[in-house]
């Protein structure tokens, strides 16, 4: 998307690139985590061994496949060092960490055997990671189907403990536990997805607490309400995700700060599912 001439350019051969390796390419065909570097564009392909790195600035991509002879199924990818020793910690869905360069390959593995190994999900027995971040030289690990953090610092890995089960906490088995997952500084920040706190893990004391933000809840459906109604004015969209934050912001007026995320929640006010996007907005 050109913010600046307002177009779109739409890319799928990629597409065939990967489906000519060999790999399938039917939905899901990647997961919510990619990285950029530069003008590089990582993102791993869904249960596999394959990483797509797409150049932003010349629109090329090349397809890797990582490890051999082993076969991982990776989840999530992170970036950590600097422009001349950047590597790639990446994850997979069998409770496995790896740190990984296009050029040098897989340069450490790890069986971290933290999570439950009877956690069967809708989508078979995955135990993956929805995030992992590298911060003082420690490796932070958000689950997708646990409510539990892990640290791994040196050769150990341990729990960080915090009070999740919070009024309105519903039990929700089968359902990925965190979203709006983001680094800001040194901290890291989760959403519960069951009643939306937030939280910051510490990472110079590995504590986790909540953070404390008010809601003015008949500002928010009234926000709701205009984009209810500006939606049905423009009849049908297919693309959800991206008009609504488009008329949130017209909406509620431009977002001069940088401080803006956005996360996907079940709201039926408007008559659609999964698909409604919450705006969350946190100093």
């Amino acid at each position: 998307f050109d913010e600046n001439l307002s177009m779109v350019e739409k890319q799928m051969d990629y597409v065939d690139t990967i489906q000519k390796a060999g790999y399938d390419v039917s939905n899901p065909l990647f997961s919510d985590s990619f990285y950029q570097f530069e003008n590089f564009l990582y993102a791993p392909v869904y249960k596999t061994n394959a990483i797509l790195r797409i150049d932003l600035e010349n629109k090329t991509h090349t397809l890797f496949q990582v490890g051999s002879p082993k076969k991982y199924r990776l989840r999530s990818i992170y970036a950590f060092g600097n422009k001349t020793g950047h590597n790639l910690l990446l994850t997979t869905c069998d409770d496995e960490r790896l740190i990984w360069s296009p050029n040098a390959g897989v340069k450490d593995y790890k069986k971290l055997n933290a999570l439950d190994e009877n956690r069967y999900t809708a989508f078979g027995n995955l135990r993956e990671y929805i995030r992992a971040y590298q911060v003082r030289g420690k490796r932070y690990y958000l689950p997708a189907w646990e409510r539990k953090v892990f640290v791994e610092k040196e050769k150990n890995i341990f729990e960080l403990n915090f009070d999740y089960e919070l009024e309105g906490a519903a039990i929700e088995f089968g359902n990925v536990q965190f979203q709006v997952i983001f680094r800001s500084g040194d901290d890291i920040y989760f959403q519960a997805r069951s009643n939306g706190q937030l939280f910051r893990i510490d990472t110079d004391s590995d504590i986790v607490e909540r953070v404390e933000f008010n809601i003015d809840y008949k500002e928010q459906n009234k926000i709701l309400n205009e984009v209810c109604k500006v939606r049905k004015k423009r009849g049908a969209i297919q693309e959800v995700c991206a008009t609504d934050l488009d008329m949130f912001l017209s909406i509620k007026g431009n977002n001069e700060r940088n401080d803006l995320f956005v996360s996907q929640g079940d709201d039926f006010r408007c008559g659609r599912g999964a698909d409604r996007w919450r705006i969350l907005l946190h100093d």
